[in-house]
């Protein structure tokens, strides 16, 4: 009973130490991604003219990962762009990018990993986003049938030249009010998992000797991106919740390349994004984003981890 016990108080002093030190990331992510939602204008973004072609496609891509709404916060601005008109190639880029990266998840990496991580998860989602949306482009000029994604997806209402109202636009006007009514929203989503991660990171530290750790996931193993890419199934948290425990992973010997295939699959995979995902691009549409980001995922891990940071 005694052992038990101080193993309790040893477990909560863990906790309590390692929450001190990433808290003031995560809470500072999750400020200036509400301050930037007071910023973004869909509006003017829809109206560009930029929206078209490989532009467009790049246009999208970097709308996702500075976009700090996540994907489900993603639903009501495809609707706009394709209301609008706005090609199905930008808008695939922009679906693909937005699970991987945002202006919280970028500071809250580079707070606990460093920047040279922080910039490779962007790096990866811009590419993993261009990627897909030039795919999807080229598709479209050899052969409309042959898309992968739904045709309603293809044919906005409106005037039937892609012209059209766009509804369901998120409001995203800038206000002290609004600033906190976002900072708060995402606050009070996201401490669950927060939470929920620092457990995990601490059992790991206390249970789990790093010789495992080291044998699975380190630099020795030359399967160990493709073992992330697996572990993230089951194991990936939401958002920048995960990254306490992989931190703690690579502390334990994990390869920052399976680290970083951890963050580019784990959104990927994630039951929740999938099942948001397939009611906008359907079943090809679905098929088509897990073979893009799992591929993408496991070659980014292998050059970060084994060629970047070696």
């Amino acid at each position: 009973m005694e052992s038990a016990l101080c193993s309790m108080v040893i477990f909560l002093k863990k906790a309590l130490s390692l929450s001190l030190h990433i808290a003031p990331y995560w809470i500072g992510g999750i400020a200036i991604g509400s301050a930037v939602t007071q910023i973004l204008s869909i509006e003017k973004i829809k109206k560009s003219r930029l929206l078209y072609g490989f532009p467009g496609i790049l246009a999208g891509a970097l709308l996702g990962v500075i976009s700090p709404i996540g994907l489900y916060g993603a639903l009501p601005i495809t609707g706009a762009l394709t209301a609008a008109g706005i090609p199905v190639a930008t808008i695939v880029s922009f679906l693909i990018s937005t699970p991987l990266i945002n202006p919280n998840l970028f500071i809250f990496t580079a707070g606990v990993f460093g920047y040279s991580m922080a910039f490779a998860r962007l790096f990866s989602a811009l590419l993993l986003g261009i990627t897909g949306g030039c795919i999807i482009l080229i598709l479209s000029r050899m052969n409309k049938e042959a898309l992968l994604v739904p045709v309603t997806l293809l044919m906005p209402s409106g005037d039937g030249r892609g012209h059209g109202k766009a509804k369901n636009m998120v409001p995203l006007k800038g206000s002290i009010k609004g600033f906190l009514r976002e900072f708060t929203h995402f606050l009070r989503f996201s401490t669950p998992y927060f939470l929920l991660a620092i457990v995990i990171s601490v059992a790991i530290e206390m249970f789990i000797p790093p010789s495992v750790v080291e044998g699975l996931l380190g630099s020795g193993n030359p399967f160990s991106v493709v073992i992330a890419a697996v572990l993230s199934v089951p194991l990936y948290l939401c958002g920048g919740n995960t990254i306490p425990f992989i931190h703690e992973l690579v502390n334990s010997g994990m390869n920052r390349g399976a680290a970083l295939t951890f963050f580019i699959a784990g959104p990927a995979t994630k039951i929740s994004n999938i099942t948001f995902l397939s009611s906008i691009l359907g079943v090809r549409g679905i098929s088509f984003f897990l073979a893009i980001t799992l591929s993408a995922a496991v070659i980014m891990g292998y050059w970060y981890g084994f060629i970047i940071v070696r």
